[in-house]
């Protein structure tokens, strides 16, 4: 799946290399921005193959020699018509969306816009803003945080505008 997440970097003009680093924190804001939409269109891509993730964590992110990141995590779970199906037991973090701590038994299903839930959760935590996402209003990326990790599952969009 590495290779089919650089392809997409590739296409959006990232010249990706060989170099695979920890994502360093506090993070920019120009940083956090080019982070959560190089990792979107990856999880958007892994969506069309039906696969998907419930948790992206700055330990699933590496960033490339040309400042492009990039998700090396495996621990995918299959889609089926837009839902994550669970078969295994997890563990509940607070960067995961909510619903994922209502699981009581398996296999479980819960919408596919929880790998953009945990991703923005992680990138709030890379920022120095205290976990005050206030602090970034009134800035595209503020809306994309808001509307990604709406508290409806079904309400959640991942938009960049």
């Amino acid at each position: 799946m590495e290779e089919m997440f650089i392809n997409v970097l590739k296409r959006s003009g990232s010249i990706v290399d060989n170099k695979r680093e920890l994502v360093n924190e506090p993070l920019n804001y120009e940083d956090a921005v080019r982070l959560i939409l190089d990792i979107g269109s990856q999880l958007e891509v892994a969506e069309t193959i039906g696969k998907g993730f419930i948790h992206v964590h700055m330990n699933d992110i590496r960033r490339t020699g040309d400042g492009s990141f990039l998700l090396v995590s495996k621990d995918t779970y299959d889609i089926r018509d837009k839902q994550l199906w669970i078969t295994k037991p997890i563990e509940y973090h607070n960067e995961m969306a909510p619903e994922l701590a209502l699981i009581s038994q398996l296999p479980a299903y819960v919408t596919s816009t929880v790998s953009f839930y945990s991703l923005c959760k992680t990138v709030i935590d890379l920022l120095d803003i205290n976990q005050n996402l206030e602090r970034l209003r009134p800035t595209k990326l503020y809306w994309l945080i808001k509307r990604a990790t709406h508290k409806e599952p079904n309400n959640r969009r991942f938009i960049y505008i």
